[in-house]
C-alpha cells in the first residue's frame, strides 16, 4: 500500500502542479488579450487634449476636431477604397504587385495629408490658448502618446553650417 499512497501523492501534486501552469498560461494569455486592446487609439492624443481644457476651450476644440473630420472624411473614404482594390488584386488570375503597391502608396499619401491637415489645425487652434493650458495642453498629448507605445529617440539635428 506504500507505493500506492505514495503514488496518489505524487498524482495529485502533479495534477495540482497542472492547474496552477494551465491557469497561469490562461492569466498570461487573457492579460496580453487585455493589453492589446487596451492600447490607446490613435483619437486618444486628441482626447487626452481636449480633457485637459477647461469647458469653453475644450468645446471650441471638440468643434474644430469635427470640422476638420468632415474636411478630411472624403479623402480618408478614397485611401479605403484604394487600399481594398490593391488587396482585391490579390484575387485577380494574374497578380500585379507594382499596381497594387501603386495604390496603397497613394492610399498612405492621402492618409498622410488627412493627418497634417488635422495636425496643421491643432497646432493652430494650440497657438492660441493661453501659456498655462497650452502646456497642459501638449502635456496631455505627449502622455497619450508615450502611451501607445515605445517611442523611438527622435533624429539628430541637422549642424547648422
Amino acid at each position: 500500500m506504500t507505493a500506492s499512497k505514495g503514488m496518489l501523492i505524487g498524482l495529485g501534486l502533479s495534477v495540482a502542479l497542472n492547474l496552477f501552469l494551465i491557469g497561469a498560461g490562461a492569466g498570461v494569455l487573457g492579460f496580453a488579450a487585455k493589453m492589446a486592446h487596451e492600447r490607446p487609439a490613435p483619437r486618444a492624443a486628441m482626447r487626452a487634449a481636449a480633457a485637459s481644457l477647461d469647458g469653453q476651450q475644450r468645446a471650441a476644440f471638440v468643434r474644430m476636431l469635427r470640422q476638420e473630420g468632415r474636411k478630411v472624411r472624403a479623402a480618408n473614404a478614397q485611401a479605403r477604397a484604394l487600399r481594398l482594390q490593391a488587396w482585391e488584386g490579390l484575387n485577380a488570375s494574374t497578380f500585379d504587385p507594382e499596381g497594387a503597391k501603386a495604390l496603397l502608396a497613394r492610399a498612405r499619401a492621402i492618409n498622410l495629408a488627412s493627418r497634417t491637415e488635422v495636425e496643421d489645425a491643432t497646432m493652430a487652434f494650440a497657438a492660441g490658448l493661453p501659456a498655462g493650458q497650452r502646456a497642459s495642453f501638449g502635456a496631455a498629448v505627449r502622455g497619450a502618446i508615450v502611451a501607445a507605445g515605445p517611442v523611438a529617440a527622435p533624429p539628430p539635428a541637422p549642424k547648422g553650417g
